[in-house]
């Protein structure tokens, strides 16, 4: 999911638009973003977050 959503937040934009798709907006981007560092695997231990280059 974590590397699902990295792709989508550096080229979902992009495709979207293409598609004549509505970008997600910044603040629901990181809303995600946010979230994505609260995932945990089923030891309790927090997973790495990717580096946005966005």
């Amino acid at each position: 999911m974590i590397q699902f959503f990295t792709w989508a937040f550096m080229e979902g934009d992009t495709i979207a638009n293409s598609l004549d798709y509505v970008r997600l907006p910044d603040n629901v981007q990181a809303r995600v973003v946010h979230e994505m560092g609260n995932v945990v695997d089923a030891s309790g231990k927090q997973l790495a977050m990717p580096v946005f280059l966005k």
